[in-house]
């Protein structure tokens, strides 16, 4: 799904709980190896997007 389709279809609790999960996803990758830790700021410029 586009990030457009998403932000269109969330309403404001979706985004939050988007947001807890996307910290959540955070710990486990600062944790998981420097592939994931790679990966955190496409993710984080994604979810400010929302």
């Amino acid at each position: 799904m586009l990030l457009a389709e998403i932000k269109k279809d969330c309403d404001a609790d979706h985004k939050k709980q988007v947001k807890i999960w996307y910290h959540e996803l955070i710990d486990m990758a600062d944790k998981s190896g420097p592939f994931y830790q790679m990966l955190i700021p496409q993710m984080t410029q994604m979810v400010d997007e929302l």
